[in-house]
């Protein structure tokens, strides 16, 4: 219980000295979503990326994530929250793993 604990508050704080540092420097921060579709769904799920209003783009990929989509918002609540409630909530949506940008 001790670790999983150290490790959560860790990674809190880990985010919010990132928070901190951009507000400073005056810079947003940015994610890179990797998307994985369902097969043959990847057009639909991509035009309503498109328009979402914290997508600042997103494109389609060969690999094993169909779709890249990039995210930039105040705070990294905003981004998790635009992926856990919006992202994977798009029929067609598979699985997503987020890239949060640090420099």
């Amino acid at each position: 219980m001790g670790i999983v604990f150290t490790t959560c508050f860790l990674y809190y704080l880990s985010h919010r000295f990132l928070e901190i540092l951009w507000c400073r420097m005056d810079i947003m921060p940015t994610a890179y979503v990797m998307i994985a579709c369902d097969y043959g769904q990847e057009e639909q799920v991509l035009d309503e990326l498109k328009s979402m209003a914290r997508i600042k783009e997103a494109r389609c990929t060969e690999g094993h994530y169909d779709i890249v989509a990039e995210i930039e918002s105040k705070t990294i609540d905003e981004i998790n929250a635009t992926v856990s409630e919006k992202i994977r909530r798009i029929d067609g949506v598979r699985s997503t793993l987020i890239l949060l940008a640090q420099c």
